[in-house]
């Protein structure tokens, strides 16, 4: 299911409307967040996927290969990481929201300030959480991003699913 059902919405990551809650609500037992990623150095390009320090590149490593798989471009880090990362710590917790919140008691959520904690109740407690990655189709702050999310689109649809079903063990 989608958490943000059309265009037009606006959907909140926290709060019992959020997306975290959604999710939760609905049994989901993973997530994936798409998101286009903007950076100061125009050159930089490609797909990568960020998760939970506290849990395994798994899921990121099995949405990058679909990219891979269907040559479109990935993002290389820094020390030769092919498009699966960990998210940054901040306060020993995970610092993406989504990621964090939707982890439930096991990643913390509810504890990173007082918004979190006033508004995820519901996920405070929850013992089994979302696995949730973040994925970065491309960035949109390459000089020819326009371009290759248009001549692309269709592939990074189908790679993103294929990564999804790959992850779940299930052949198209």
């Amino acid at each position: 299911m989608l958490t943000r059902p059309n265009d037009e919405l606006i959907v909140n990551t926290y709060g019992d409307a959020g997306r975290v809650a959604t999710a939760m609500n609905n049994g989901a037992k993973m997530m994936v967040e798409l998101y286009f990623e903007n950076v100061g150095d125009s050159s930089l390009y490609g797909t990568s996927v960020y998760g939970s320090q506290y849990a395994s590149l798994n899921f990121q490593e099995q949405m990058i290969a679909q990219f891979d798989r269907l040559d479109l471009p990935i993002f290389i880090g820094a020390r030769n990481q092919y498009g699966a990362f960990y998210n940054l710590l901040n306060q020993d917790l995970d610092s993406n929201n989504l990621i964090r919140e939707a982890g439930g008691k096991a990643l913390g959520a509810g504890e990173f300030s007082d918004i979190s904690d006033r508004l995820n109740q519901f996920a405070i407690d929850n013992r089994f959480g979302v696995h949730t990655v973040s994925l970065n189709l491309l960035m949109s702050s390459h000089y020819d991003f326009f371009n290759t999310y248009q001549n692309n689109y269709a592939l990074m649809v189908e790679a993103t699913a294929a990564g999804i079903l790959s992850y779940l063990g299930i052949t198209p």
